[in-house]
């Protein structure tokens, strides 16, 4: 029991520490035709990660498992998460994702998103596609947050709001990229979202 609940204690401080950091808004925009959101931004910097090492210890067992990156590259890629780096995009592999918050929209909730730059981007993009009504009991059938998202977005480029003005929480990133280094001669992925 008392691992479980250090273990919960260091996630939630992490996860405190990662929604603190601040942010630069580069693009947010919807696109007219798709309504596609994109919306890119750049770190201001940051406290250090004061637990740091959790991330390192909780990756290092899928690394074992699947493969990846050595134990020297795993604590490189670690200190360059979590460390200020003023007007650098995240630090990210492939596949990882983040959790976003608008306070704009809400000052309660984060939602996850899948990274779409490259690794070696100049900005950290994300593409999102605005979701119909919320159909869940909760939702009761209002838009969803995507959907205000979009409508966010739309109205400020009709006001001619700066990307910049816009505030945003970013945590994370989270997810592992496996290496499969050749491993395999054929590998089936199965892909699923919302």
């Amino acid at each position: 029991m008392l691992p479980a609940l250090v273990l919960y204690l260091m996630d939630h401080a992490r996860r405190f520490q990662h929604a603190t950091r601040q942010v630069t808004v580069r693009q947010f925009a919807a696109d007219p035709s798709t309504g596609v959101v994109t919306l890119s931004y750049v770190l201001d910097g940051g406290p250090p990660c004061l637990v740091g090492q959790f991330t390192e210890w909780t990756q290092a067992p899928w690394r074992m498992l699947f493969g990846g990156s050595s134990d020297d590259e795993d604590n490189e890629s670690q200190s360059n998460t979590s460390g200020s780096r003023k007007g650098q995009p995240l630090r990210c592999e492939a596949g990882q994702y983040v959790f976003l918050k608008v306070p704009a929209l809400t000052m309660t909730e984060s939602h996850p998103f899948s990274i779409s730059s490259a690794p070696g981007d100049a900005w950290t993009s994300h593409h999102i596609r605005p979701m119909p009504l919320s159909t869940s009991v909760l939702g009761g059938g209002g838009p969803t947050f995507t959907a205000q998202l979009a409508d966010l977005a739309r109205s400020m480029q009709a006001a001619g709001d700066a990307p910049s003005s816009l505030a945003l929480s970013v945590e994370g990133p989270y997810g592992v990229s496996i290496d499969y280094g050749g491993r395999y001669d054929a590998v089936l992925f199965i892909g699923g979202g919302t």
